[in-house]
């Protein structure tokens, strides 16, 4: 087959599509030499990129993808389409993620999540935590980090390049967790927006109505 008749995939990087069949070549280069096997699946594409070591496919390893392999995929593909104010919004409450963003999608269940919830909590009601804020407002829950990762599962579960392996998962945040997220009391409300409540608002408008805005 002409390499001519293969497109680059964005966000997958060493996997191309062959446009007359629809079939997949997955190209890896290990100590200096180059391989390639060609797949049906985009799926089946990857996982050979992921664990193809020279001679043979690592049976002892995860058939799914990591939290921040599906992360940094998503920001490659999905985040063009969104405003400035907004990727930098979500890369500030990504952070606390990247304690087990080393795990695979399926291992990320609800009992690891109450696990990540409890340990923050902990950390911002410590005295190390009230100690450090230097002036900035203190925590009061977890729903927005929760509400990223409800965003990138759903993500993760519509994306053609998970697809396959994304299937049979289940989201892992459930209501217990915003409940057990909760630091204190939020504050009484005042007759005003929030400004990044009010950024993302003027992000969604359309091009005229935004610069009035």
């Amino acid at each position: 087959m002409s390499k001519a008749d293969y497109r680059k995939l964005t966000g997958t990087p060493g996997v191309y599509k062959h446009k007359p069949t629809g079939r997949y070549m997955a190209r890896k280069k290990i100590k200096g030499k180059e391989f390639q096997e060609t797949f049906s699946s985009l799926y089946d594409a990857k996982v050979w990129r992921k664990k193809f070591n020279g001679t043979k496919i690592e049976k002892d390893q995860s058939n799914y993808s990591t939290l921040k392999e599906v992360w940094e995929t998503m920001q490659t593909v999905h985040f063009r389409t969104l405003a400035t104010t907004t990727k930098a919004i979500w890369h500030r409450r990504y952070t606390p993620w990247k304690s087990i963003e080393h795990l695979p999608m399926d291992q990320i269940t609800p009992s690891k999540v109450t696990k990540w919830v409890n340990k923050l909590v902990d950390y911002y009601t410590s005295e190390f935590y009230d100690g450090s804020r230097r002036g900035h407002a203190r925590r009061c829950n977890l729903n927005n980090e929760l509400n990223l990762f409800v965003t990138i599962f759903n993500w993760y579960k519509e994306s053609e390049e998970f697809e396959q392996e994304a299937l049979h998962l289940t989201n892992p945040i459930k209501r217990k967790h915003k409940k057990l997220g909760f630091i204190k009391a939020l504050p009484d409300k005042k007759m005003q927006i929030d400004l990044n409540d009010a950024l993302l608002f003027f992000d969604h408008l359309k091009p005229l109505y935004r610069d009035l805005a």
